[in-house]
């Protein structure tokens, strides 16, 4: 596709004009409007990200678009597909969120796939066409921003669902600034103290953490004291290089005294500081007081 900025063709009546601004201006995308009344719901279509033209037609605003802080908004739980067209954050899980009131869901066609659906039943559906085209379809309005408002107003916590198929066809279609994190690391968690003595460390399982960031693409860190490293336990510091991108440990000080790192030391002794906690990681043997 080209390199400039992914054009996206807007069709139907009542364009959320505030909130394809702001997009604008944080993806590399450009909307061109053409509006057309005969759109009959709010049909994202889409190229393959291996097309080659770069306007993608889509219908976004039927029905239309709701501003946002004039929404009456109703409490739902949503169950998202475990699929490659749902984003990851999203994948395989139920979320609660706000929708506004009055729409009523889909009746998927044949071959149709429900990415999201409420007890009511679909509020968004993908169909995988012929060349790797995908068309979404979405029962919910574009949420449309107050004049001053931002893209977390849009996509915050509680109303996020309406936006959310734009967004994924925008990724999906290869918009820069989007496309670049669709399956990247998602998170990094720390915590502190624990040692390698056993598979657990208090509540903390290292066999089951490595299960969870697999599936749940994160990674975390441990801050550990070198003074603990007297002692290792052979399965689980296997456990630890067997699992690197999803399990590693953070130097914490030497003897985890009180203002150990933050004393005046001469540079000598802090390369000696450090060298001693290196060593006493490195050989998971028993650390001597500090120099």
């Amino acid at each position: 596709m080209s390199t400039e900025a992914l054009r996206v063709r807007v069709t139907g009546p009542g364009a959320p004009d505030q909130l394809l601004s702001v997009l604008t201006h944080v993806v590399a995308v450009r909307f061109v409007g053409r509006p057309d009344p005969a759109e009959a719901n709010l049909d994202l279509g889409s190229i393959s990200p291996a097309g080659s033209p770069d306007v993608i037609a889509t219908a976004l605003a039927s029905p239309p678009s709701v501003l946002l802080n004039e929404a009456p908004m109703t409490r739902v739980h949503v169950r998202f597909a475990e699929h490659a067209l749902v984003p990851w954050p999203f994948r395989g899980r139920e979320v609660a969120c706000d929708i506004p009131e009055g729409f009523r869901p889909l009746v998927p066609a044949d071959g149709e796939i429900v990415l999201a659906e409420t007890h009511e039943g679909p509020m968004w559906t993908a169909t995988v066409l012929a060349g790797g085209h995908v068309r979404f379809r979405s029962a919910l309005p574009l949420l449309e921003l107050s004049p001053d408002g931002s893209l977390a107003q849009a996509f915050s916590g509680a109303n996020f669902l309406s936006n959310l198929p734009l967004v994924q066809l925008l990724a999906h279609c290869g918009a820069r600034g989007l496309q670049s994190h669709q399956g990247s690391l998602r998170a990094a968690f720390m915590f502190d103290d624990p040692n390698l003595h056993w598979p657990t460390y208090g509540y903390v399982r290292y066999e089951e953490l490595v299960a969870l960031a697999e599936k749940e693409n994160f990674h975390t860190s441990f801050a550990t004291i070198p003074l603990d490293a007297w002692f290792t336990h052979a399965r689980t510091a296997a456990m630890f290089r067997d699992h690197a991108d999803r399990l590693s440990l953070l130097v914490h000080g030497n003897d985890h005294t009180r203002h150990e790192l933050a004393q005046q030391l001469s540079p000598t002794a802090r390369l000696a500081l450090l060298s001693q906690a290196l060593r006493a990681l490195g050989r998971g043997a028993e650390a001597a007081p500090s120099a």
